[in-house]
């Protein structure tokens, strides 16, 4: 049969790990989505709250990392579908120093 792996049709025999759970999709709809809200912020905002809505992803109940590239990294607060992390802290930002040219 033919379906969904890695974002291709194909095969289910040629799908790389595809005995693993959630890995292989028979339906487009049974894709991973997620949407974060806010969608963006301001980089001279810290500490913002994002709540990251999760569907048709494995069970959560063993956690959630939140993690901003090699900045900050703490556990995300599961609540049903969603996700509660927040962006880092300022002490955690490194300083953006803008050359004025003077």
């Amino acid at each position: 049969s033919v379906t969904l792996c890695s974002h291709r049709c194909t095969r289910k025999e040629n799908c790389e790990r595809s005995a693993e759970p959630r890995r292989f999709a028979w339906d487009i709809k049974q894709c991973v989505r997620l949407s974060v809200h806010p969608s963006n912020i301001s980089v001279s905002q810290f500490s913002v709250t994002l709540i990251l809505e999760a569907h048709n992803v494995p069970e959560l109940s063993a956690g959630v990392n939140c993690t901003f590239e090699d900045l900050a990294e703490m556990d995300g607060l599961v609540e049903g579908n969603r996700i509660r992390c927040s962006s880092p802290a300022e002490k955690e930002v490194p300083r953006i120093i803008v050359d004025k040219g003077l």
